[in-house]
């Protein structure tokens, strides 16, 4: 009705020249005190009404003269329209808002939605692209669960994702109502979502070979040799763990130099330490893997960073044996098998295993289990306390009800915590059980209890579990809002080259023009490509010309529209009432 009224006023209005036009100005002046909100976007919005007659004197009083009047009817249906839009900016505290979602009708007032106003729905200008006349409210072909818990962020200011609704499609209609890339963060945040730093300038290598050997080791996807070199990394620590399982073999054995043994002489122990396959195996692995760790070093941006890092402390433990018995097999030093540098010296041997965890850099999968461990540290603490507990409680048991059996396997309570241990988690190796009757029914309660401590944080664990796979997974998610300003950055970063570039080449153009008039002034244009040299100029400076005009000419076309917002509309309205 509202909307029919403005229509109709301004067509009653009737201005088929430019006093009419004056006089529907000076009507909106009058209506301005029926509103206590003033905005300024109204008062300049007016001013372009009154500039718009000034400018269209000439235009508007040629049509007047048309014998038709369709002149004045063109002005009339001009301004209803602009009516008609403006009935879209009114801002009234207490109105109404019908929302429509895919035949889902919400209402509300308009003072809930203006809560955000940088959103799609608490901004009118944003939201009045979405307007129907012929229902009166707003509609949108969007996803009807979500706009629930959308609509219901307005209301309460939380926003909590129906459980039936997909993380994906959420995030979706988050993003076209525009609630904002830190309302979007902060919800994946809370599903648990990793959100990938981009990489910023300052913490990149400089520019050179520093930064490809960098992109080279560090980054897989960057590049096609990245991916070699991260096939041949993987495949040397699987070289390396083959090697360090194979020399066990007691038919392998004899090729490995064992320290200790002192009965070969200094030259045999050199012979048989470079001659091993396994040896020279080894030595290429070690060789690599100091090459890959010196190069990441050398290349990394931040070395303290690097050198805290856990998976390189892993590295560089992984290679110190070779180079702490590497000196002693050439030496030939010999040290006592039962001598505590023997066992130093084997025990550091074993850290050769840690080779494996080298993996982890390459495989995500690897990478989550750590995660999971790391989360659940508390549920395993917890868990491992109660199996000590219990271990000790069943073990004093068993020990003193089978104390006075014959042949018993429990000679000491501490002789009795490997059998309970073993009991608690149902592996029952059978090396030892209990031949009483009450040492049995201890036993059983021992397998009982065992189940329950052990069943009560395994879905704990589960769950850490598919959440850190989840987020592995629908990693993309978060990194598209938070790539979302970066590719806008690089947006506007293309768009001034591309200026750098037109005003270059505007700046050649003339250039060039310049230095054929000048050449044409000593040789009277007599050479055919001097006038192409001129011509060029001219042409492009021209060319550049017309567009600059073209350009100038739109700003003043779009600058005189007539666009009235609400106290404009509603001083016509109470005017013509």
């Amino acid at each position: 009705m509202l909307r029919s009224a403005a229509i109709g006023t301004a067509g009653n209005i009737g201005m088929n020249n430019v006093n009419d036009l004056s006089r529907f100005a000076r009507a909106v002046e009058q209506g301005k005190d029926n509103y206590e909100e003033k905005s300024s976007i109204a008062q300049r919005k007016l001013s372009r009404l009154r500039n718009y007659s000034v400018i269209s004197d000439g235009s508007a009083g040629a049509d007047s003269d048309d014998e038709d009047g369709r002149g004045g009817v063109g002005i009339t249906s001009l301004l209803g329209r602009v009516v008609t839009e403006g009935l879209r900016h009114i801002h009234q505290p207490d109105r109404r808002i019908r929302l429509n979602v895919s035949g889902l009708k919400f209402e509300t007032k308009e003072s809930l939605l203006f809560r955000y106003p940088q959103t799609l729905l608490g901004n009118s200008e944003k939201r009045a692209e979405f307007y129907c006349p012929d229902s009166d409210d707003f509609f949108f072909d969007r996803h009807r669960p979500s706009f629930e818990a959308i609509f219901r962020y307005y209301q309460t200011g939380k926003l909590i994702r129906p459980s039936s609704v997909p993380v994906d499609v959420f995030v979706d209609e988050m993003r076209f109502f525009r609630l904002g890339s830190d309302i979007i963060s902060t919800y994946l945040e809370s599903e648990g979502f990793i959100f990938p730093k981009p990489i910023r300038e300052s913490d990149m290598p400089p520019e050179g070979h520093r930064r490809t050997i960098w992109r080279l080791m560090d980054f897989p996807e960057s590049s096609i040799f990245a991916k070699i070199i991260t096939l041949m990394c993987v495949i040397v620590i699987f070289v390396s763990i083959f090697v360090f399982c194979m020399e066990t073999l007691p038919d392998y054995r004899d090729q490995e130099v064992l320290i200790g043994h002192d009965n070969s002489t200094n030259t045999t122990a050199i012979e048989r330490a470079t001659q091993s396959s396994f040896f020279q195996i080894e030595t290429f692995c070690v060789a690599w893997f100091c090459i890959e760790l010196g190069l990441r070093f050398y290349a990394c941006p931040k070395k303290l960073v690097f050198i805290k890092d856990l998976l390189n402390i892993f590295d560089f433990v992984a290679i110190v044996p070779y180079f702490v018995t590497l000196p002693l097999i050439i030496a030939n030093v010999s040290i006592p098998g039962n001598s505590i540098v023997f066992s130093l010296l084997r025990t550091m041997r074993l850290t050769r295993v840690f080779r494996i965890m080298k993996l982890s850099r390459h495989f995500k999968e690897l990478q989550t289990l750590m995660k999971t461990v790391r989360a659940s540290i508390g549920v395993l603490g917890m868990m491992v306390f109660f199996m000590l507990t219990m271990m000790v409680l069943y073990a004093s048991c068993v020990f003193f009800a089978d104390m006075d059996a014959p042949d018993t396997f429990f000679e000491s309570i501490p002789d009795a915590f490997w059998w309970a241990l073993v009991t608690m988690t149902t592996i029952g190796y059978g090396d030892a059980y209990p031949r009483t009757l009450a040492g049995k029914l201890i036993g059983s309660m021992c397998v009982i209890t065992g189940l329950l401590v052990i069943a009560l944080p395994v879905p704990i664990i589960v769950e850490n579990f598919n959440n850190f796979y989840k987020r592995d997974k629908n990693m993309h998610i978060a990194e598209e809002s938070v790539m979302e300003k970066s590719a806008i950055d690089e947006s506007i970063r293309n768009f001034w080259n591309n200026v750098k570039k037109r005003c270059a080449c505007s700046w050649v153009g003339r250039r060039l023009g310049r230095a054929g008039r000048r050449v044409q002034r000593f040789w009277s244009g007599e050479n055919g490509d001097l006038h192409a040299l001129d011509n060029y100029g001219e042409n492009h400076v021209s060319s550049a010309s017309r567009k600059r005009s073209k350009r100038r000419r739109q700003s003043l076309a779009s600058s005189s529209l007539i666009e009235l917002d609400h106290e404009t509309v509603v001083s016509v309205i109470s005017s013509d009432i």
